[in-house]
């Protein structure tokens, strides 16, 4: 069986996402919807949540731990 393991809760709740064909993190702000930040800019967009052009993928520190946790499965699965 595997280990359970407690995540502490984050202080934000960043998401993986794509805006438009740009693909970044998206930080949800309380109230006013999401700042999202290109991969690799510094700079970020207020986006507004009922933007249809904005696709949240998954939570960032959720996904993360899951990859540290498989070892990164995708690299073993595929022979990268």
């Amino acid at each position: 069986m595997g280990t359970i393991h407690q995540l502490p809760r984050p202080s934000k709740i960043i998401y993986y996402a794509h805006l438009g064909d740009v693909e970044g993190t998206a930080e949800l702000l309380t109230g006013s919807g999401y700042l999202f930040r290109p991969e690799g800019s510094r700079k970020a967009v207020l986006v507004d949540y009922r933007n249809v052009e904005l696709a949240l993928h998954g939570r960032k520190d959720l996904a993360d731990a899951q990859r540290a946790a498989d070892g990164n499965l995708i690299a073993r699965i595929c022979g990268y």
